[in-house]
């Protein structure tokens, strides 16, 4: 065996920095705690790819002394406990004494520092751990500390890092909620195209909220401030009518410190209910504060998450709290499913809940007036070798074919081939009718099919969509009113990232002011009628598929839920020519079986199982 012995400092140091730091954001995360708790007001963090070819991080705080500028780069050493006893009552953002080691381990440093009583600093390159140059500079007081090619000496640790835009959108989300944290420091973010934030530091959160997120989210703002037993909460929630798709904008800090944690996420998102639609999330700007000791933020190495003694507790004052506000705020609006009182109608299909029957003939007829116009039976670029003819709609019984065409080979053919199934194409069938407005009844020479409306629309849309972008590449269509985009610093990163990916399907995004994006053209496909919040909803969804999936996967997700949101939905009647229509376009798409969700779309009943139930 071999023989037990201790490992070098060097090792030592670069296995600690794979628990501390993890990527570029972890550098930027680590550096600017520090500049934090130096008591700084000012803040500049500059980037370059990402942070993975450079982080510069400068600070006008208190500096570090000449004398023991090298000893800040040893391993825990720190200026801020003294006692285990501190970890208990902590005030500071850092406290372990890991993290300068840690990232002087796996980079090439260069730090220069100076205290105010000092007459000059100090400057200090330091690689992979060693110090290599110490000499004196003129300086102002303060601290810049530069981290060149992280993870230079460790590539296994590089090669996981993901492409420069996923990188920068990290660092956008820290700086973010670190501003968010401090309204009183000034921060500016910059990279290679120049500056992504700045915030004015007057210690006013809502002015850092209006700097970040815009007008919009600014001016539904609604103050949350309460103190109850051993808890007080100040900061903004908004108006449920603005949402998003992902939780990336519930922001809370405790004790000035940006956290996770999922009593209070729970508590959120619980007391906002049925106030959002399904699947979205609102925004928060919480500060939690409460007794040091009832909180333990030692958990993580990176301290990403805190833990709380009365978790339970804090979420319950905290919903009720939230609860109350809201409902003194905006009502009770219960999110219904439908914004408006308006019809959604493609191609012949009224989308609405719980319709009268005149209501639906006025819809019926404004359908029929746009199909005058091309958009309806007769449409040869939307249903491009497929079509139905008006015969096969009008006719009781409808023989399926086996055949497809070209035109069915779409670019998305393989995700969208047909499942494996214990049944074919119908022969000859018949619309029976409606059942609880959500299947449409067809009775086969061997049985019941039940057809999900929502699902079988779904099918027809997307791969009529994916003809239609195939044939068309990227044409646009330009927006008559321009819509602005208040994006989040993080969010602009990713447009920036997939921006190549999102001109080539048709989408249009420019520059808009120094600090906002502007959409002034999308993708023919997208349908001529789409409103403003249509629109501002698949932004939303392509922003948060575009942190999870390839750039090359991004149509198709698009294509998706697009379709998904022009389908008819659960709940909406449908005459028998709707029904006959939507039925015979299914059983001629790439497959009818599933829907682009991979979701089923028919349920077969078989004759004999029927018999079965009766005991025939």
């Amino acid at each position: 065996m071999a023989r037990i012995q201790k490992l070098s400092k060097q090792v030592a140091n670069q296995i600690s920095a794979g628990e501390v730091i993890e990527r570029p954001a972890s550098v930027v995360k680590e550096l600017v705690e520090n500049s934090v708790d130096s008591g700084a007001d000012k803040i500049e963090v500059s980037i370059s790819e990402g942070g993975k070819e450079s982080v510069r991080v400068r600070d006008n705080g208190q500096g570090i002394a000449s004398s023991e500028i090298e000893l800040a780069f040893s391993r825990y050493a720190t200026s801020k406990i003294s006692s285990i006893d501190d970890i208990y009552s902590l005030t500071t953002l850092g406290f372990r004494g890991e993290a300068l080691a840690s990232i002087a381990a796996v980079s090439r440093m260069e730090i220069k520092s100076r205290q105010a009583a000092e007459d000059s600093g100090v400057r200090l390159e330091i690689e992979g751990g060693e110090v290599v140059s110490r000499e004196r500079a003129g300086l102002p007081a303060g601290t810049e500390i530069t981290v060149r090619d992280l993870f230079f000496n460790t590539p296994a640790r590089y090669k996981y890092l993901k492409k420069t835009g996923t990188e920068a959108s990290r660092i956008s989300r820290l700086i973010t909620s670190l501003t968010l944290a401090r309204p009183e420091i000034n921060f500016t973010l910059e990279n290679q195209r120049g500056e992504v934030l700045s915030t004015p530091g007057s210690g006013n959160l809502e002015d850092n909220i209006y700097s970040l997120y815009g007008e919009e989210v600014y001016d539904d703002l609604i103050a949350l401030n309460f103190s109850r037993e051993f808890l007080q909460v100040s900061g903004y929630l908004v108006n449920p009518r603005q949402h998003r798709s992902s939780r990336q904008h519930e922001y809370f800090f405790v004790n000035g410190r940006p956290v996770k944690n999922r009593f209070l996420k729970m508590a959120v998102e619980e007391a906002y209910g049925t106030r959002l639609p399904a699947g979205k999330y609102p925004l928060v700007f919480l500060n939690i504060d409460l007794n040091p000791i009832l909180v333990d933020v030692n958990i993580h190495p990176t301290k990403k998450e805190v833990k709380f003694s009365r978790g339970e507790a804090v979420k319950d004052i905290l919903q009720q709290e939230i609860e109350q506000n809201l409902k003194k705020s905006t009502g009770y609006q219960e999110f219904s499913g439908a914004e408006t009182g308006d019809y959604s109608v493609r191609d012949g299909y009224s989308a609405r809940k719980d319709t009268s029957s005149q209501e639906r003939d006025r819809a019926r007829d404004r359908a029929q007036d746009k199909d005058k116009n091309s958009a309806g039976y007769d449409r040869q670029d939307l249903f491009a070798g497929r079509d139905v003819s008006q015969q096969q709609i009008e006719s009781v019984s409808y023989q399926a074919s086996d055949s497809r065409t070209n035109s069915e080979e779409t670019l998305f053919r393989e995700s969208s081939s047909p499942q494996k199934s214990d049944f074919s194409l119908p022969g000859d069938y018949q619309v029976l009718g409606q059942f609880h407005n959500l299947f449409i009844l067809l009775e086969t020479g061997e049985g019941l099919l039940l057809v999900d409306q929502h699902n079988a629309h779904e099918r027809i849309i997307f791969d009529n969509l994916c003809a239609e972008l195939e044939d068309k590449s990227n044409d646009s269509r330009l927006l008559l009113t321009p819509l602005p985009l208040e994006l989040s610093p993080q969010e602009k990163e990713i447009i920036y990232d997939i921006k190549p990916e999102l001109e080539e399907m048709g989408f249009s995004i420019e520059e808009f002011g120094p600090s906002s994006l502007m959409l002034a053209a999308v993708p023919v496909f997208l349908e001529e009628e789409s409103g403003r919040e249509n629109l501002l909803d698949i932004i939303n969804q392509i922003l948060e598929k575009a942190r999870i999936i390839e750039k090359h996967e991004l149509s198709e997700e698009i294509l998706k839920y697009s379709a998904c949101q022009q389908a008819v939905k659960e709940g909406a009647s449908l005459s028998m020519a709707e029904m006959r229509k939507l039925s015979a376009e299914l059983f001629q798409t790439s497959n009818p079986y599933r829907c682009p969700h991979h979701r089923p779309i028919v349920i077969r009943l078989s004759l004999d199982q029927l018999k079965k139930k009766v005991d025939r």
